[in-house]
C-alpha cells in the first residue's frame, strides 16, 4: 500500500496533474488544512515540507510546515478515497493560516485511476453540509482567537528543562470550555540548528520502573498554533497546544517528550 501511494505521488509530480491549488508554509507558523472527511494518508515530495495529521484518530485537520528549500508536492487520501493533489512553496510570510478543502477540488478517487484528472462536482449540497462547514469554520478561528491571546499574556514559566543547550518551558495551562490551551516555549542555544521530529504530550500516573502500576495516556492536540518545525540557533519559538479537556490526580504527571528530527538529542519534561 505505501509502495502503490508513493508511486501515485511520483505519477502527480511528474505530470504536473490536476493540483487544485498552491500552498504556502514555513517554519514558524502552521497552516491548518481542513478536509470534508477524515485524513487517511498523506505525503509530500520532499523533506522540507512536513504535513503532520493524527494517525491513530482520523481527523478531518492536518498541520502544513516548511523549511527553506525547494518545491514540492503533496498528496492527500481521504477516508472517502477522495484524492487531494497541491503545489507545496515555501513562503516566509504566509498569506493565510487556515485553508478549508471543498471537494470539488479533489482530482478523483483512488478506484477510478483511469479517471484520477477529473474533479468530482458536488450535486446538490444540503444544508447540513453548509452547516458543517461553517462549523469548522467558527471553531477554527475560535482556536486561533484564544491561541493568540495566550501567547500575549505575560507567561507563568510552570516548568522548565535544559539539556544539551535546548530548554523546554511549560508556561501556561488554561482550560476554557471543553479543551485545554498548553503553552510552551522551545529555546535553543546549543550552537546547532534543532528540527523538530515530534514534540508529544502524556498523562501518566505511577513510577515507569513498576510497570505493573504505570500508565501513560498521549493527548492528541486537536489544534496546534504557531507550532514550529525548526528552532534555530539562539532563537526560542512560543506555540499553544489545544487538547480535549482532562484533568490531573493527585498522583497524575503531565509529560512532554521531545525528539529531534534525523538526530539523537531528546528532552523529557514532567509538570505536577
Amino acid at each position: 500500500m505505501k509502495l502503490l501511494f508513493t508511486l501515485l505521488l511520483l505519477f502527480v509530480i511528474c505530470t504536473g496533474h490536476a493540483q487544485s491549488d498552491t500552498l504556502y508554509a514555513n517554519h514558524s507558523h502552521n497552516l491548518a488544512l481542513f478536509f470534508p472527511s477524515p485524513i487517511r494518508q498523506a505525503v509530500s515530495g520532499s523533506e522540507n515540507f512536513r504535513f503532520s495529521y493524527n494517525r491513530s484518530i482520523p481527523q478531518n485537520f492536518g498541520l502544513l510546515q516548511a523549511s527553506p528549500g525547494s518545491k514540492s508536492n503533496l498528496l492527500v487520501v481521504t477516508n472517502d478515497g477522495q484524492l487531494y493533489s497541491f503545489a507545496l512553496h515555501y513562503k516566509k510570510e504566509l498569506p493565510q493560516s487556515n485553508k478549508f478543502i471543498r471537494i470539488n477540488t479533489s482530482i478523483g478517487h483512488e478506484n477510478q485511476t483511469t479517471k484520477v484528472s477529473k474533479p468530482q462536482k458536488v450535486k446538490n449540497p444540503t444544508i447540513a453540509k453548509s452547516q458543517k462547514k461553517a462549523s469548522h469554520i467558527r471553531k477554527a478561528r475560535h482556536f486561533e482567537d484564544l491561541c493568540s491571546s495566550l501567547l500575549h499574556k505575560n507567561s507563568k514559566n510552570l516548568k522548565s528543562k535544559r539539556k544539551d543547550g535546548l530548554t523546554l518551558t511549560l508556561q501556561n495551562v488554561e482550560y476554557h470550555g471543553s479543551e485545554v490551551y498548553i503553552a510552551l516555549d522551545i529555546a535553543n542555544k546549543s550552537g546547532i540548528d534543532f528540527e523538530l521530529e515530534y514534540l508529544k504530550m502524556f498523562k501518566v500516573n505511577g513510577n515507569p520502573r513498576r510497570k505493573s502500576s504505570y500508565q501513560k495516556l498521549q493527548l492528541v492536540p486537536v489544534y496546534a498554533h504557531n507550532h514550529p518545525v525548526m528552532v534555530k540557533n539562539k532563537k526560542n519559538i512560543r506555540f499553544v497546544y489545544v487538547v480535549p479537556k482532562f484533568t490531573l490526580g493527585d498522583s497524575e504527571k503531565l509529560l512532554f517528550e521531545l525528539n529531534e528530527k534525523r538526530g539523537s538529542r531528546t528532552l523529557n519534561l514532567q509538570w505536577k
